[in-house]
């Protein structure tokens, strides 16, 4: 009996350490690259940005905390945007009202609070720098939000998807708080990450001790 727990635990202690840290998650890919565009990362030409942009729930179709939000570098190009902020929210808008506070439905999250943030020096995905996960419920759209002020001159373009006849982004250039923006129909080529963290490192006997509580 002794042999057989002891094998039992090896067993439990090799797929604690092999496995990933997010125990269960999915990764969905929102909308198709049919273009690129500077904004939200628009350095050189101007000194701030305010932006939001709309992801319909239907394209999502998936409930669970998002842990990780990215676009798709299209130029391999690295800019650097000073007072970064991420904020996700949810909203019951279909098409985006020109007053920024007028589009979240509940308070936002604050999901990235940076003094600067980076975009990588290279084509494809990076990490829009979330430290906060946000739990979307699957029903209402999802918003999400981004403020600098500040950067280093350059501009990074981003794959955007197909133009439509609505409010798919608001943005006010050069100061971000600004109350008011502008609006058209880009949708934004996103991918969002949806998992359950496990709060302990992969490697660690916390979580072999977890498993056999």
């Amino acid at each position: 009996m002794r042999v057989l727990i002891t094998g039992i635990v090896a067993l439990g202690l090799a797929a604690a350490l092999a496995a990933p840290a997010f125990a269960t998650g999915k990764q969905i890919i929102y909308e198709t690259p049919k273009g690129a565009n500077t904004i939200p990362f628009t350095g050189y030409h101007f000194d701030g940005l305010r932006f939001q942009t709309l992801l319909k729930q239907a394209q999502i179709n998936y409930a669970g905390k998002i842990n990780m939000v990215e676009y798709y570098n299209v130029s391999g190009d690295t800019g650097t945007f000073n007072n970064y902020k991420l904020y996700l929210c949810h909203t019951d808008k279909k098409s985006l009202w020109r007053t920024f506070a007028d589009n979240y439905k509940g308070t936002p999250v604050k999901a990235a609070d940076l003094r600067s943030f980076t975009v990588p020096a290279r084509e494809g995905w990076f990490s829009l720098g979330m430290a906060t996960t946000f739990d979307y419920n699957n029903s209402d759209n999802l918003l999400l939000e981004i403020q600098w002020q500040g950067d280093n001159g350059v501009r990074v373009p981003v794959y955007r998807g197909t133009g439509l006849a609505t409010n798919l982004r608001i943005y006010a250039f050069n100061n971000p708080l600004a109350p008011i923006g502008n609006g058209d129909g880009c949708p934004y080529y996103t991918r969002l990450s949806f998992g359950a963290y496990t709060g302990v490192s992969p490697s660690s006997l916390g979580r072999v001790k977890a498993i056999f509580k």
